[in-house]
């Protein structure tokens, strides 16, 4: 009986310790499933957020190429209308320049034909108008070269309504339109003078003339 009990706690024992290291190893088995699941939940939620970010990222980018196209966009439209008023206003400017000139060429005429007539009329006196023809012919001059002028303006708006920046390109223009612009001063001093000067010799004409006759 002694053997049989000691035989039966033996086999206890060892039943005990045999559960005891199955408890242990289940119990180790589960924790780490526990810690790899953890893992594993870490992962994906970092996948996500990568995930997330990517497209974040790639909405940042359509964001801004979109940004970029529509300040293309209004670039152009600026630019188109900016063109539109150096189209209007060139041709304000030189619309103006030419019809002074017509005045101005007109008038001229005018005053050559009178000359002509007085020198006819006045033969037999002393009637000097070489001063009025010098100013008439820098009349005749200015006018010329600001027609010549507002032909180049003309001809350089091309060039300017074809770049990007019609602003800048514009100096040359303003530079030509300056130019007829003083041409055009020039050429009505010059009238206004030479008209001066035939009436100023025709008194002095008609002056010398009564005196004697005052003097008798």
């Amino acid at each position: 009986k002694a053997e049989a009990s000691e035989s039966n706690t033996q086999t206890e024992q060892q039943e005990s310790q045999e559960g005891k290291a199955t408890e242990d190893s289940s119990g180790t088995t589960f924790e780490q499933m526990g810690i790899d699941m953890a893992l594993d939940k870490k992962k994906i939620v970092q996948e996500v957020l990568e995930e997330k970010r990517k497209k974040l990222r790639s909405k940042g980018d359509g964001t801004k190429e979109k940004l970029a196209e529509k300040k293309e966009v209004r670039k152009k439209k600026l630019n188109e209308k900016a063109k539109k008023r150096v189209t209007a206003y060139i041709k304000r400017i030189t619309k103006r320049l030419n019809a002074a000139l017509d005045r101005i060429s007109k008038l001229s005429k005018r005053v050559d034909s009178r000359i002509i007539k007085l020198e006819e009329k006045f033969a037999d006196k002393d009637l000097d108008l070489s001063e009025a023809k010098v100013l008439l012919d820098i009349t005749k001059s200015e006018v010329a070269k600001a027609r010549d002028s507002i032909s180049s303006i003309e001809g350089a708006v091309g060039g300017v309504l074809n770049t990007d920046n019609p602003k800048e390109s514009f100096t040359k223009v303003r530079e030509l339109i300056k130019s007829a612009t003083d041409s055009v001063k020039s050429a009505h001093k010059a009238l206004v003078e030479a008209i001066k000067a035939v009436k100023t010799e025709i008194g002095q004409v008609a002056s010398d003339a009564v005196a004697p006759v005052q003097n008798n």
